[in-house]
């Protein structure tokens, strides 16, 4: 049997996404406590999308116990399908979580059921996770504050990350384990975006192709 066809994901922009994460990585700090906790946070929260892939339902449902700064990894439980998997983050996603869990103030005793993302931010008191429509909410200013005119979104990040890691050579195998594709065949579609490089890339060097006279 031929395997269903799968939707291609819309075209992401790279550039963009790195536009996004430098503005977050270099603002400022803000005057108040509060201003500045949020700021912390965006940033984690961005910079944990972009490395690990997390589907916007993922990111919310986060604990702190689920994330492991030592090991540089998160455990998602019940993701889609209902399975679990483990994603992984770089230092600068694990710096940037510390930082904003610390401005938070989250008490030693009993962090780990904090969420791992507030939906209010308030020194010492946490309270709820964030919800993605929030989430979309911040995402969506930040193309502003950033003058990316392309849409993105919280997924984005997501198509992002599988596409960077099939242009850095990463196994189809890996993709796929990572970002909790139930089928390679959904991992595959990023294989084939990539062919559209490869052929920029090839016309960069033997320069631009154009048809034969002949052809049509």
């Amino acid at each position: 049997m031929m395997p269903r066809f799968k939707t291609p994901p819309p075209d992401v922009k790279l550039d963009d996404l790195e536009r996004i994460v430098a503005h977050v990585t270099n603002a400022r700090p803000e005057g108040s406590p509060y201003q500045d906790l949020r700021r912390l946070k965006v940033r984690a929260m961005i910079l944990f999308l972009f490395r690990t892939g997390v589907r916007v339902s993922e990111l919310c449902a986060l604990r702190r116990r689920d994330v492991d700064l030592v090991a540089g990894t998160a455990s998602i439980y019940r993701a889609k399908g209902g399975k679990s998997r483990t994603v992984h983050f770089d230092a600068a996603a694990a710096d940037a979580l510390a930082d904003y869990w610390a401005a938070r103030g989250d008490a030693l005793r009993g962090a780990g059921a904090l969420p791992g993302f507030s939906g209010r931010d308030k020194i010492g008191v946490p309270g709820g996770a964030i919800s993605p429509r929030t989430v979309e909410h911040i995402v969506g200013e930040l193309c502003v504050e950033a003058d990316v005119e392309s849409e993105v979104t919280p997924h984005s990040f997501r198509h992002g990350l599988a596409t960077e890691l099939v242009r850095r050579r990463v196994r189809e195998s890996t993709v796929q384990t990572i970002l909790g594709h139930a089928s390679p065949v959904t991992t595959r579609i990023y294989v084939h975006k990539t062919a559209m490089d490869v052929a920029e890339e090839y016309q960069d060097a033997f320069g631009p192709y154009r048809p034969p006279r002949s052809a049509g």
